[in-house]
């Protein structure tokens, strides 16, 4: 008796196994199609149109364009700059002009394929860091400009054999590296920000596009389903 009792919770086991597996397979199916629906969701919430209305998108878009067009200016101005000692003539223009073109679209590209918030406010931190360390940079050399102004002001020229000799000016020698890694620093915060002055004028400029909020809903939907959530745990 106990024999036919073990083959019977045996048999139901089986049973019920075999019954629910068809059950726990479509459920699975349906939670990998929701896992993917859930990313592709996440993807256009990233990049859909920032929340508000047409003519404010365009006011923005237009003040990213001109930060993006002055920094491009001014980059080819600087790159004129350090091309200069090497007398490259015409030539030195256009590869100018290249550099001040590909590093705001390399960095714009770059968003666009691996845009994230993590990496937006990376990339952003970097730059707000590089510029605030160029200024600072710039501040000091500034101080060494008016002290050296200040020498130059309060000195006096003297005849006599016995004024002993003036202290050898060392400005320039003491300048040098703080003035090259303020142009570093700079050019750095300057690239970046053209880069991302240029995706976000892109973005913004676009006369359509998904709306965030309902982007936003249909992502609570489908994270909302309470089976869906005990069999990701």
């Amino acid at each position: 008796m106990l024999f036919k009792a073990h083959n019977y919770c045996d048999h139901e086991t089986q049973r019920i196994t075999l019954a629910n597996n068809s059950k726990i397979t479509a459920l699975r199916a349906e939670l990998a199609l929701l896992n993917k629906e859930d990313k592709k969701l996440q993807e256009r919430l990233q990049h859909a149109l920032p929340a508000g209305d047409l003519r404010e998108r365009r006011q923005k878009a237009i003040y990213y364009w001109s930060v993006t067009a002055f920094l491009a200016v001014a980059a080819f101005f600087f790159s004129l700059l350090a091309f200069d000692p090497y007398r490259l003539g015409w030539k030195s223009y256009l590869y100018c002009l290249g550099i001040a073109v590909i590093s705001p679209f390399c960095v714009e590209k770059f968003l666009e394929v691996w845009a994230s918030p993590r990496l937006m406010k990376a990339l952003a931190t970097i730059a707000c860091l590089a510029a605030l360390s160029s200024l600072v940079l710039l501040a000091l050399v500034r101080g060494d400009v008016l002290a050296q102004a200040a020498r130059s002001v309060t000195s006096v020229v003297s005849f006599s054999d016995t004024q002993p000799l003036q202290p050898e000016n060392n400005f320039y020698d003491r300048t040098l590296v703080l003035l090259r890694l303020l142009m570093a620093l700079l050019a750095l915060a300057m690239e970046i920000g053209a880069g991302l002055a240029l995706y976000e004028a892109r973005r913004l400029g676009a006369s359509s596009g998904d709306d965030p909020g309902r982007i936003a809903a249909s992502q609570k939907t489908v994270e909302a389903k309470p089976w869906s959530q005990n069999l990701r745990n």
